[in-house]
């Protein structure tokens, strides 16, 4: 476990995303089961429905950089908006 990698996201989506974002996510999560050294990607809206919450924990740092490269996770940022 000591070179598992984790994180938990807060991630506000832009108004009127929403639909988008779920369906992204729905892409997200299909593609993840077959990437090698994911271990853990869970995802649930928040009450307000103005922001989804990411658990992600990968078998080290190269299976985390992997997953950041594919391309639905490109897709996904793009319908973020920063919180500061």
């Amino acid at each position: 476990m000591a070179d598992h990698v984790s994180w938990l996201l807060e991630v506000a989506v832009k108004p009127g995303e929403l639909d988008t974002f779920k369906a992204l996510m729905a892409e997200m999560v299909e593609s993840t089961r077959t990437e090698p050294g994911t271990l853990i990607y869970e995802w649930w809206i928040s009450d307000d429905r103005s922001a989804i919450h990411l658990y992600e924990r990968y078998a080290d740092s190269p299976a985390l950089l992997a997953h950041r490269r594919d391309s639905s996770c490109t897709a996904l940022r793009a319908t973020r908006r920063r919180r500061r």
